[in-house]
């Protein structure tokens, strides 16, 4: 009998386990001839590959990453690159939308025109940084009253600091105090919105809160992690928690480094 180099016998092996759709080692591993193998459906090979991913110890990817991957950026040294900082709340709120938060990425977006319109008016040395933006707001004369211009860069900022807040509350609560998401949306809605909002704007908040976010933690985290909640199992709870608390550390630092920014420059008395 004719006998072949080994590594002719494994590119066979190889080009066969490719043209039925199966696994090079796992046939190799399990044993026996590819050709005999049943043919699973793709979407059970997918999630076969990504539970061998997982249980090799390989990381599990969630939505959002990007998310931090925004935000590391802005962490402050000096201050705070405007151009950053806008990618980054950007990046949030291309998640919000694709997670069926539309009134909270709505929300972001509308502050962050106010950023950039007034990104673009300012001169090339006095908008690259977030207090340099502010102080030429100030000098321009934009804020007329005692309180802060309804469009102005300031007020942007104070709006996307307060969801920020808001967001971070709620997810703590979920992760330190193990409230539910309805319980801790809406204590941090409590406390971080509605002493901002009139009484007739938060009711409806209120409302669209109840009704629409999600009733256990597994809704949740799912739902937020980019995962379908019938395949979402303790290495994608891991992930999600994982950067959720992420995205806390990474936000506790900006919204410290942008209150004494407002304190510096005496805007925390507009608020």
């Amino acid at each position: 009998m004719r006998s072949y180099p080994l590594s002719t016998l494994l590119l066979v092996l190889l080009l066969a386990s490719l043209a039925d759709g199966t696994s090079f080692w796992s046939s190799i591993r399990g044993g026996g001839s590819v050709a005999t193998r049943s043919r699973s459906p793709p979407l059970v090979i997918a999630e076969d590959q990504r539970r061998r991913a997982t249980s090799n110890n390989e990381i599990v990817s969630t939505k959002l990453e990007r998310v931090v991957k925004g935000f590391q950026k802005v962490v402050p040294r000096k201050d705070i690159h405007v151009g950053k900082l806008l990618a980054a709340f950007k990046q949030m709120q291309a998640f919000l939308q694709d997670t069926g938060m539309n009134q909270a990425a709505n929300t972001l977006s509308t502050n962050i025109a106010k950023i950039e319109d007034s990104h673009r008016r300012a001169p090339a040395h006095e908008r690259e940084n977030l207090s340099a933006l502010l102080r030429y707001e100030i000098d321009s004369g934009v804020h007329q009253s005692r309180g802060l211009a309804e469009n102005s860069a300031a007020m942007g900022v104070v709006w996307l600091c307060r969801n920020l807040s808001y967001q971070r509350s709620m997810y703590q609560l979920m992760l330190e105090a193990n409230k539910t998401p309805l319980e801790a949306a809406q204590l941090a809605f409590q406390k971080e919105l509605r002493p901002h909002l009139h009484w007739t704007v938060a009711n409806v908040l209120l409302a669209a809160i109840k009704s629409l976010t999600p009733a256990n933690h597994s809704a949740f985290f799912s739902k937020i992690g980019g995962f379908p909640e019938k395949s979402y199992g303790p290495d994608e709870e891991r992930a999600t928690r994982r950067d959720v608390q992420r995205m806390i550390d990474l936000w506790q630092p900006i919204l410290t480094h942008l209150g004494q920014v407002f304190h510096d420059l005496e805007l925390q008395g507009r608020l």
